[in-house]
């Protein structure tokens, strides 16, 4: 399912939802990874096989700048049992020609631990330019390791890759770096110990002031109560300082650098130990040396129902943060001063039994927009219910996907119904409908409101719209001057669905 929204509206800003139901073919998945690349976008995720195992396997789609699928490449690499692009988001790394550096796990045999990771080089449509093995391990061996991001590192395409590792003589998991030159040669690899503790890196970001690198991810053992890790790392890996924050977390921690030196953090932590309690996400902001200069705390909300994904900062320092949040993909804008700027929640699937939306990656794109990717589960009136089911949402620079939802007075986006608006005549002379067919047992808070606004963003007409037999329906004759106008419908909670209307 595609929805097109004119670009005419918000400047160069071209927004669209989608999502992959008809692409996957009944195959549940999550999309974990969005690049841009220069005909649209680049999407990298894993899917159930068809096999009789229904094993997961890795693909690649690329899409164009309006949301069409222009390919669908399923990884196999030889024949593994099930290999997966990591487990995280924001596994590729774009380099300056174009290309994609990402990493692959496979397993190569059902029932056993026979484990490969390789280094990977796609183009912008997900074909695989060059693929080099990173590690191997075969029975009796025990090993276990894999990858979860990696960064650039320097102008010949070598990339750092952060993840875990667990050799047949390691007590526990370890961190584990691994560089690789622009060919997929290993340079160096680093455990990150101490090797009684548990410890898996989650995220990496350049340090571009001294050539270093950021590192975040989690340590666990007893007698530490802040489960959360940061280092900062010299350019071959080795510790400058590193520090646990963040008390009990809930999801793998994010870090980003920022245009003063200093770095961001994105987590989500319990407030207390136990499967029900209240969960808050922070955004904290360090300097250099790791001293805290700030912290923006979201929530509390119960059980769970906070999780922070990615996040990217901005050229000004501004930052994009992703995270589920009540059922619901939320974004939220920051300054570079932790102030929150604005938040928005999307639902991609409303319909009754839906599970929830969930949001991995945000990417600002060069339009000055901001696209994210995750999966959401369909509800029992949705084409395949239940299915897992990868989408892509393209924004605006304000997070919206009609511009002028930040003015409508709701922060919650169903952008499901956008398909079923119908706006006739449009251009309109004398005589403006609307319908909205609402999937069964739809949820409305409240009255419908249908608000005009025109492209400078001022309100200029509302009227109540009807609800008859399932079904949202407007008509009036109460019309603005000649021109062109932005239309949004609304109930009290949440904006459902919205279009450029013409006054002839």
């Amino acid at each position: 399912m595609l929805v097109l929204l004119p670009a005419a509206l918000s400047g160069q800003q071209t927004t669209f939802i989608m999502h992959f139901d008809s692409v996957q073919n009944g195959r549940g998945g999550r999309a974990l990874n969005i690049e841009e690349t220069p005909g649209g976008y680049l999407v990298c995720g894993y899917q159930t096989s068809p096999g009789p195992f229904h094993q997961f396997h890795t693909f690649l789609r690329s899409i164009d700048h309006q949301g069409h699928v222009l390919t669908d490449q399923e990884h196999w690499y030889g024949d593994p049992w099930e290999n997966f692009p990591g487990f995280y988001w924001d596994q590729l790394t774009p380099l300056d020609e174009g290309t994609y550096i990402g990493s692959i796990d496979s397993r190569t045999a059902v029932g056993t631990l026979d484990k490969v990771t390789y280094w990977v080089r796609y183009d912008a449509s997900g074909d695989t330019l060059a693929i080099k093995e990173v590690k191997r391990t075969t029975q009796p061996d025990s090993a276990f390791f894999g990858f979860n991001q990696c960064a650039q590192h320097g102008a010949q395409g070598a990339v750092t890759y952060v993840g875990t590792l667990m050799e047949q003589d390691d007590p526990k998991t370890q961190g584990w770096m691994v560089r690789c030159d622009g060919a997929g040669d290993t340079l160096w690899t680093k455990k990150v110990g101490p090797p009684d503790h548990f410890i898996t890196l989650y995220s990496i970001d350049q340090y571009p002031f001294d050539g270093g690198m950021v590192v975040c991810g989690d340590e666990f053992y007893p007698g530490i109560p802040d489960d959360h890790l940061l280092i900062r790392t010299d350019s071959l890996g080795n510790i400058i300082w590193r520090l646990n924050f963040g008390g009990q977390g809930v999801t793998p921690p994010t870090v980003c650098t920022t245009p003063d030196s200093g770095m961001v953090t994105w987590t989500s932590r319990d407030l207390a130990p136990g499967p029900d309690t209240e969960v808050v996400l922070e955004l904290r902001k360090w300097n250099a040396m790791g001293d805290p200069l700030w912290n923006t705390t979201i929530g509390p909300t119960p059980n769970h129902f906070l999780m922070a994904q990615n996040m990217e900062v901005m050229e000004d320092g501004s930052i994009i943060c992703a995270a589920q949040h009540l059922g619901y993909a939320g974004l939220w804008k920051f300054s570079a001063q932790g102030d929150s700027l604005w938040l928005r929640h999307y639902l991609v699937f409303s319909s009754p039994g839906f599970g929830f939306t969930m949001p991995y990656d945000v990417e600002p794109t060069s339009d000055g927009g901001y696209v994210f990717c995750g999966f959401s589960q369909q509800g029992n009136a949705d084409p395949t219910p239940n299915l897992s089911t990868w989408f892509v949402v393209k924004t605006d620079s304000l997070g919206c996907v009609v511009p002028g939802c930040h003015l409508v007075g709701v922060d919650e986006y169903e952008i499901s119904l956008q398909n079923e608006l119908v706006i006739w005549p449009n251009p309109v002379a004398g005589h403006l409908q609307l319908e909205l067919e609402l999937p069964p047992g739809y949820p409305l808070s409240g009255a419908v409101t249908a608000r005009l606004l025109d492209l400078q963003g001022r309100e200029v007409r509302h009227w109540p719209a009807e609800l008859i037999g399932g079904k949202v329906y407007l008509s009036t004759t109460d019309l603005p001057a000649q021109g062109s106008y932005v239309l949004h419908l609304t109930d009290a909670r949440r904006w459902l669905a919205g279009g450029k209307v013409v006054v002839e």
